[in-house]
């Protein structure tokens, strides 16, 4: 929206610019600007106006874009903690479990232990 009014007040000041007559120099102090220069000058200090605020309109869409990223870069971080949380827990949990089952050893004839399985029953 403030871009096509930028746009619009350069095209004024141009013309006015073209037209000329800001100043009369025959007068002393501010007299000697025209009606013609004051349009020039309130053109300008538009432009000027219409740039700061267009400025801060971006630095605050900026800030608040880097706000919103970092949130969600937190959240997909705590996300990614949970699942590996969740995913230790289970594996701790299969873990607990293989280990509370029976186990069958296997020996050789010399009693040598060479194996142990968990059974399922």
């Amino acid at each position: 929206m403030l871009g096509n009014f930028t746009a619009i007040l350069i095209f004024v000041g141009v013309i006015v610019g073209i037209i000329g007559g800001t100043w009369n120099a025959s007068n002393r102090g501010v007299r000697k600007i025209t009606r013609t220069g004051w349009v020039t000058i309130l053109v300008a200090f538009l432009l000027l106006v219409i740039n700061i605020l267009s400025n801060i309109e971006a630095n605050r869409s900026e800030r608040i874009k880097e706000e919103r990223d970092a949130k969600v870069a937190q959240d997909v971080e705590a996300n990614r903690a949970m699942k590996a949380a969740r995913a230790e827990g289970v594996s701790q949990a299969l873990i607990e479990k293989i280990e509370a089952l029976p186990t069958v050893v296997l020996t050789d004839a010399t009693g040598l232990r060479f194996a142990e399985y968990p059974t399922s029953s």
